[in-house]
């Protein structure tokens, strides 16, 4: 199955493409030491239920040491986030728990 062609092919977000809350977390994770990229894209996602439709997505890329997590935003809204390391499994998050994992200690 052949996918269209992302409108905005992911690139280093402007200011004005990262979400209020989005701003937030990656305020916090750089306070806490962490190195923060975003990016963002607008494209077709395949929504099992709703079918195929186009999103604006803002991706937080981050890193500490050895510990990486990544969260994504789709059309403004927190979608899912991920922290781990070779020390630590993957774990996944909420909003709440992903500021906890990046607020503590390396």
């Amino acid at each position: 199955m052949s996918w269209p062609t992302p409108e905005v092919p992911a690139r280093v977000a402007s200011d004005a493409e990262v979400p209020a809350g989005a701003r937030r977390v990656a305020m916090g994770a750089i306070a806490a030491g962490w190195v923060v990229a975003a990016t963002y894209a607008r494209g077709t996602y395949p929504y099992p239920k709703l079918g195929p439709r186009v999103v604006d997505s803002l991706a937080l890329r981050m890193w500490r040491g050895r510990q990486r997590a990544v969260a994504v935003w789709q059309d403004a809204k927190f979608d899912l986030a991920y922290t781990w390391s070779d020390q630590h499994p993957i774990v996944k998050h909420n909003v709440t728990t992903l500021r906890a994992a990046l607020s503590g200690a390396p």
